[in-house]
């Protein structure tokens, strides 16, 4: 709400708030009163949780990984150790597993529910199987694939421009206007009263 910031920074003191001390007390007096003004009057979004956990996330996948967390940690702390790194690595090849076990139970649950409920299964899809389109490579006149950006940009301009007619050129705009100019003279024969009209 703009109006009310704005009447709320005219009715402030600003002479109380400005005129103590140092030009760098009165800067930093005037931006703890912005802070305060926009914290009460400008609209603010909602911040997503940093981290949210992925839908097919569990009990089991959660402790796996902060046992693999750990063991990680102590793998560093004793690096000539191979009975930690053996483990470590038991630990990477079992999060793995059951991370993929647990994709495809959560997957199969969706589509068991499609047919109750498909804008669970496709908001799921666009989240995670969406790219942006684009067009990865074109051939040219010599039949040869062209990957390059600039390259099927000027492909594609050549096709696009040969679709539509050049302009006429200006000798052609020039004869136009004159035969339009001598078809627009009057006949000298012609009067007015000749036009015969309806009540004659």
């Amino acid at each position: 709400d703009f109006a009310a910031l704005s009447e709320y920074f005219k009715n402030y003191n600003w002479q109380g708030a400005v005129q103590k001390g140092s030009v760098q007390n009165s800067y930093s007096n005037f931006l703890g009163i912005f802070g305060e003004a926009a914290k009460l009057f400008v609209k603010r979004r909602r911040k997503k949780p940093l981290n949210a956990k992925p839908p097919w996330w569990n009990y089991e996948v959660a402790s796996l990984v902060l046992q693999k967390r750990r063991s990680f940690i102590r793998k560093r702390i004793d690096s000539h150790n191979e009975q930690l790194g053996s483990k470590h690595r038991d630990l990477c090849k079992r999060v793995k597993h059951v991370v993929k076990k647990s994709i495809i139970e959560y997957e199969m649950k969706l589509v068991q529910a499609a047919k109750k409920n498909p804008k669970q299964i496709y908001s799921y899809m666009n989240r995670h199987y969406s790219s942006r389109e684009s067009i990865a490579a074109l051939t040219d006149i010599d039949n040869k694939i062209v990957t390059d950006k600039v390259s099927i940009c000027e492909i594609l301009n050549a096709f696009f421009f040969s679709v539509y007619e050049p302009p006429p050129s200006r000798e052609v705009v020039v004869s136009a206007e004159a035969s339009f100019k001598v078809r627009a003279r009057a006949d000298p024969c012609f009067k007015i009263e000749d036009v015969v009209t309806p009540e004659k």
